[in-house]
């Protein structure tokens, strides 16, 4: 019989602890496979529909209209200005908020000295503003915090930071969408544009003036709007002009069969939009607002379900708040871009801080309407689309779990894609944060619509975004 040495046996000894110690750590890595609620749960809106009110409106054709032209009006408001609404320092509040700070590019490097007095020059603001006229989007295109394309990131190694969280990015802007233009950076290759979703720096490109024929052309209703992301939009002679997104608000010029006929707008050679009829296949767009039933906001929301997470829409896509904000455009429902913003924006708001876990899921149950309540925690927004038993189930575009290692360091466990979860997704998970899910900080459930009288508190009036 061989017997173990010393060394045999150490080694062995050390090889028994590095296997307890893998196992212990096991927590501190991502689990392999789909979250338990993405993996049990229907992943299709339509499946939590009560057939008894599916199709029924939500609300009279006349509050239809009314939110329909209160979308309208803010949708065109930049059009309407003739002053700038932001101060030179709301402005060009970037250069304050992120120079000095230890931040990196995408190199995982600090950017190089000299990086933001580059930009702070070219960005002029001494001359702010230093113009004023309407204009267009002619591509889809992002709005940058300061005028660069570079990104511009906090700490890689903290959860929630690095990579795609680049602090450069504000949001986004479908193509053909109208547009202030306030401020043009020294180079003139970069326009600072107000619009219905925020401020923000977009490439000189990506924008053409327009003119009073236009302007009024553009208000005037019908509007198609897009019900699939990427749709290739062409010309009656078929050329192609676009790819629009999902929510694209286009005006419609006529229609057959099988296509709606609008109107689209294309630069010239000196940046003015000029006006091209263009057509769309009609079971990629319809007239809005779409009749506001619980069906169609459910088949709405299948075209968005499993769309990548993109921070303040980068690569085109949406993160939480902004997938929300365009999932109820089409029915002429108004939201503003920012999630806390959203959650102060509805018919009516009930407060759900402080209640333990239980008592939120139950007034959640009992007075939440499916697809048309939303909830609230610091930085994310969900749908409530309805429940799973006993629980709650909402659709939200979310980045991931907050995790929590054997050592106590803070982490993430990816989703990165619009899903149907409960409010405790990845409670499966060993190293998920217990002390940090969804239900926990949830903080608020906003009415989209009025709520219906119930015996509990009555909800607190909701602001105006």
């Amino acid at each position: 019989m061989h017997r173990c040495n010393k060394s045999e046996r150490t080694a062995a000894a050390f090889q028994g602890l590095l296997s307890v110690l893998c196992v212990l750590l096991a927590g501190c890595a991502a689990s392999p496979g789909l979250l338990r609620d993405i993996r049990d749960l229907e992943q299709d809106n339509t499946g939590y529909l009560d057939p008894e009110n599916a199709d029924r409106p939500v609300v009279d054709a006349d509050q239809q209209k009314r939110l329909n032209s209160r979308f309208d009006s803010l949708y065109f408001a930049v059009w309407n200005r003739t002053k700038p609404r932001h101060s030179r320092d709301a402005a060009s509040w970037g250069f304050a908020a992120y120079s000095g700070r230890d931040v990196y590019g995408e190199n995982r490097q600090p950017p190089d000295s000299g990086w933001f007095e580059s930009l702070e020059k070219n960005a002029w603001f001494g001359t702010y503003p230093n113009s004023g006229f309407n204009a267009i989007t002619t591509a889809n295109t992002d709005l940058r915090v300061l005028p660069t394309h570079k990104p511009l990131f906090l700490d890689f190694e903290l959860p929630g930071e690095g990579y795609p969280f680049d602090y450069m990015q504000n949001a986004s802007l479908a193509v053909n969408t109208p547009v202030r233009i306030i401020h043009v950076s020294m180079d003139g290759a970069w326009l600072l544009a107000d619009s219905h979703v925020a401020l923000g720096w977009i490439p000189a490109r990506d924008a053409a003036a327009v003119d009073s024929n236009l302007e009024r052309i553009w208000k005037k209703e019908p509007y198609a709007v897009i019900l699939k992301d990427e749709i290739p939009v062409r010309s009656r002679s078929g050329d192609f002009l676009f790819k629009a997104p999902f929510a694209s608000l286009l005006p419609i010029a006529g229609r057959d069969s099988l296509n709606l006929f609008v109107w689209t707008a294309v630069p010239d050679s000196v940046r003015n939009a000029v006006l091209r009829q263009a057509s769309v296949p009609l079971d990629q767009a319809a007239v809005k607002p779409l009749p506001l039933t619980r069906r169609n906001i459910a088949n709405a929301a299948n075209r968005l379900l499993g769309e990548p997470y993109g921070w303040g829409s980068m690569y085109q896509n949406r993160d939480c708040s902004g997938m929300i904000k365009d999932l109820f455009a089409p029915f002429g429902i108004w939201l503003p871009r920012h999630s806390a913003d959203q959650a102060r924006s509805g018919a009516a708001t009930l407060d759900l801080a402080g209640l333990s876990d239980e008592e939120k899921e139950a007034v959640i149950l009992e007075n939440g309407i499916p697809y048309l309540s939303l909830l609230w925690l610091k930085g994310h927004i969900m749908l409530y689309i309805g429940r799973q038993g006993r629980h709650p189930v909402v659709f939200h575009n979310m980045w991931g779990i907050r995790t929590r290692s054997f050592f106590g360091k803070e982490g993430r466990r990816i989703v990165g894609k619009a899903v149907i979860t409960t409010l405790t997704p990845g409670r499966e998970l060993r190293n998920a944060d217990e002390d940090a899910t969804h239900l926990k900080r949830i903080e608020k459930m906003t009415f989209l619509v009025p709520p219906v009288p119930s015996p509990r508190p009555s909800p607190e009036t909701g602001e105006e975004p």
